[in-house]
Order: C-alpha cells, then structure tokens, then sequence
C-alpha cells in the first residue's frame, strides 16, 4: 500500500488495495498452528444479529477448522430453522447450554437489553475463556462494571463492527504515514427502525458505534478524557417496546481535546453511516478532509476518500481514496466480512495475546458505555413527540 498523492486514473489502484486488505485480514491458513484444540463456541441469539454470527461461524469452522460450533441458544425455537441440516445443538435455557456444551467461547448476540441477565450467567461458568457480544455490552454504566467484575481475567469482546472494515485500517495507516493530526470531527449515525420488531435501549445504542470508532481513528487510547459540551434529544413510542425511548440525539463532546460533534437517529429515510474528519499533516502542514461512509449501498460497501484542503478558496483536491463492494469479498462472505473478521481476531487473540490490540475489550467497552451515559444523563427527559 502506498500514500503517495494518485492522481486521477490512481483510483481504481487503490479500490484494489481494499481489496486486498479485505482479502489478506481473513487469511486464518496458519490457523492449525495457532490451535492446538479447536475452541468449543455457543451462539446465544439468532435474531438478525445472531444470523450474521451464525455465517461467520459456520465460515471460519469450515473453511479453516479455526473452531467447533457446540450449540445454539434463543428462547425461539423456532429460528433453529437457519440450521437445517446441521449436528449443531439447539437450546432455548441458556443456563442448560452453558451446562451441556461447556463451552470456551460464548457469543453473545441477543437485544441489548438482555445482555446484562445472559452475562451475569454465562460468568458462573468457568470453562468460558472468551465472551464475544454485540455492542454496547450492557444498557448502562452500572450493570457494565458489574459485569467486567464478574468475568474477571476473561477476554471480552465487544463487536464495535466498523473497527474491522478495511478502510479503518488504511485511513489509521494514512495518519500514521502522515503523521497526521485531527482537528475536529463530525459523524452522522442511523436508520430507520420505526416499529422494528427487536427490542431496543434506543438511540444511544446505534451512537455507541461512531463514538467507540471516533476515538479509534484520532488515536486515542481507552483513558482518553471525555467531556460532554452539550446534547439533546427526542423520545417517542417508535419501538415495539412499550413505552418511549431515545430515537435521536445530538451531541457535542471532546476526545483528549479534540471536539466531536454527531448526530444519530432511528427515524431517518434510510441507513447512513459517516464520519468527517479536518486535520493537518505536520510534514506539510496541509489541512485535510478525511470522509468515511460505511454499508453503501450494502453491507461492508465502506469507502475511505481524503482531500487537501486550499485554505484560502476552499477547493479540495483528493490525495487518497478507497472503497470496498461486493466483488471485493469471497460470496460466502456477502454482508458478513467486518463481522468475521472480529471473529477471527478474537479467536486469534485466545492463542496470541498480540492480536488482543485489535479488539474492543473490557476497557473500551466501558469508555464508550461512560460516554453514553453522559450523553443520557445530559440530554435528561428529552423532547417528547407525538407517537
């Protein structure tokens, strides 16, 4: 991978380089040296999200032997229709698939307002080594001490998916290769998920993304200084929960200094995911726009696009640019690679502690966490709206 200014016609050279960074973060060849036994994994959920993991799963178990899937767990039984076909074990009792598979890793990938409850169980358990949930670990501040406390020693990993995507990881390598200082950023975070039929804490889950990733990309580490300037937002009954709850904020905070300002919603049109970052590079001095879109038109469709900005006319001249699409990924990968990606690394991070870096763990999970509920705590009752 090169950083030097492309011109035009670069462009289509470094789509090609996302692809092979996208190809090369899954190569798990080496996978039978690093494993002496394979990880027993429970599935806990198969919703949407547990739908995903189930593919990651499946992939990394028959692709690279890199696990053994031991069991499944949702109180639905009527979802283990996904696993038609399979020797996998089913459960609808947590506590009794934790009792018959033993398992060394468990993924957590029910709503978040049940991870606290499932947690709490699966850290009674003493042959789970590694706990990998969907984000945020719990609903408040509270209940995600408590249940760090609880796991101890234990690798937590905390599914802050965006980490993952290849232009992340190019736009971290750009900043370094530039020596690169960020300024200030902006993001705007959400969908539309008016009467979805999961269960919800809100609004201030999908924000947990943006704010976990903001902090990835200015480099700072999970001690960073966290200061709330200012937020608000709105309630209403939009979720099939039944009483109202965040659908959207805004805030303004700072990250060791630097100030952050988003906006996330659940009422939107569509799916929209970006991050803008203006910083300078202190071998020229320059003044940059970095642009990060994510799940364009699809999932894993993540673009990377970084310009100079003339600061006496305002014109942007781009000096790098990558994106991800669907040809980038192998087929059984569509919509699922940032997902399996996180958990290879996890898997690897088991048998070499060096790849434990990549993860969101125990202590990044709970800056994030202190975020959000500095956010909850300043918005307060919030504007209430009339459905």
């Amino acid at each position: 991978m090169t950083f030097s200014d492309p011109s035009p016609e670069d462009d289509h050279a470094a789509g090609g380089q996302a692809s092979a960074t996208a190809r090369a973060a899954l190569d798990l060849s080496d996978v039978d040296d690093l494993i002496a036994e394979r990880p027993r994994v429970l599935l806990v959920g198969l919703g949407k999200a547990g739908g995903r993991f189930l593919r990651s799963l499946r992939y990394l178990e028959e692709t690279f032997s890199a696990l053994e899937l031991a069991g499944v767990c949702d109180t639905d039984g009527l979802r283990f229709g996904q696993l038609q076909g399979s020797s996998t074990q089913c459960f609808t009792d947590l506590r009794t698939a934790l009792e018959e598979t033993a398992p060394d890793v468990v993924c957590v990938c029910i709503n978040e307002v049940g991870h606290y409850d499932a947690l709490a169980v699966i850290a009674e358990f003493p042959s789970v080594r590694a706990v990998l949930s969907e984000k945020p670990l719990t609903e408040t501040l509270a209940q995600c001490e408590a249940v760090i406390d609880r796991l101890g020693d234990r690798l937590i990993c905390v599914n802050f998916v965006e980490r993952y995507s290849p232009v992340v990881e190019q736009f971290r390598e750009w900043s370094v290769f530039h020596d690169a200082q960020v300024l200030r950023v902006e993001f705007h975070w959400g969908k539309y998920r008016f009467m979805d039929p999961r269960p919800t804490m809100g609004v201030l889950s999908e924000i947990s993304h943006p704010v976990d990733l903001v902090r990835i990309l200015i480099g700072a580490r999970p001690d960073a200084m966290f200061t709330v300037r200012a937020a608000s937002g709105s309630r209403s009954r939009f979720s099939v929960v039944d009483r109202a709850l965040l659908d959207t904020v805004d805030v303004a905070y700072t990250v060791d200094g630097v100030p952050v300002r988003g906006h996330s919603s659940f009422l939107w049109e569509g799916r929209d995911r970006r991050i803008v970052l203006y910083g300078r590079t202190s071998l020229a001095g320059a003044l940059f726009q970095a642009v990060l879109a994510f799940d364009r038109p699809s999932w894993d469709c993540d673009s990377l696009r970084v310009t100079r900005v003339d600061e006496s006319t305002g014109a942007r001249e781009e000096v790098f640019a990558s994106h991800c699409d669907r040809d980038d990924f192998p087929r059984d990968l569509k919509h699922i690679f940032k997902v399996t990606r996180f958990c290879a690394v996890a898997l690897r991070a088991l048998y070499q502690p060096e790849y434990a870096e990549q993860l969101a763990l125990a202590e990044d999970a709970w800056w994030t966490q202190r975020a959000i509920d500095a956010f909850s705590e300043a918005i307060g009752g919030g504007d209430a709206i009339g459905f």
